[in-house]
C-alpha cells in the first residue's frame, strides 16, 4: 500500500483537477475561449501527473470529455489558443501514443488548417482507430488538394 502522505497528495490532484476542469467548463460558458483553453490545458496536465504518479500507462479516460472540450473552444479561441491545443495534444501522445481522443482533436486541428492538412488528418485517424470510409475519404482528399 502506498504511504498515507502518498495518498492524500494523489486525493489533493484529483479533487484540484476536477475543481480546474469545472472553472475552464465555465469560462468557456462565459466565451472566455482562450482563458477556458489555457485552464483546460492545466487540467490535461493534471491528469497527466496523476498517470505518472500512479505509474499508468493510460491516462484516466475522464481526460477525453476534457480533451474534446478543449478542442471546441480552441476552435473559437483564435490561433494562440490552436497552438496550445496543438502543444497539449502531442504532449498526451508523447505519453501515450495510442491515445485516441488525443489523436482525433489533432485531426480536426488539422482538418481546420488553412489550407487543410488532410494526409496528417488521415494517419492520426488512422492511429486512432477510426472507420476506414472515414480514412479513405481524407486520403481521397489529401490526392485532390494536392
Amino acid at each position: 500500500a502506498l504511504p498515507i502522505s502518498m495518498d492524500h497528495m494523489l486525493d489533493d490532484l484529483r479533487q484540484g483537477v476536477a475543481a480546474i476542469v469545472q472553472q475552464a467548463d465555465q469560462q468557456a460558458q462565459q466565451q472566455k475561449y482562450l482563458d477556458s483553453m489555457k485552464t483546460y490545458d492545466q487540467a490535461v496536465r493534471g491528469y497527466m501527473l496523476l498517470a505518472l504518479a500512479t505509474r499508468q500507462q493510460k491516462l484516466d479516460p475522464a481526460v477525453d470529455a476534457v480533451m474534446h472540450n478543449a478542442g471546441q473552444v480552441a476552435q473559437k479561441g483564435g490561433p494562440q489558443a490552436t497552438q496550445m491545443l496543438s502543444t497539449l495534444l502531442n504532449d498526451v501522445l508523447t505519453f501515450d501514443p495510442d491515445d485516441k481522443t488525443a489523436n482525433m482533436e489533432l485531426a480536426q486541428l488539422s482538418l481546420h488548417e488553412n489550407p487543410p492538412d488532410y494526409s496528417t488528418a488521415a494517419d492520426l485517424e488512422e492511429r486512432a482507430g477510426a472507420p476506414d470510409a472515414e480514412v479513405k475519404k481524407l486520403r481521397a482528399a489529401a490526392k485532390k488538394h494536392h
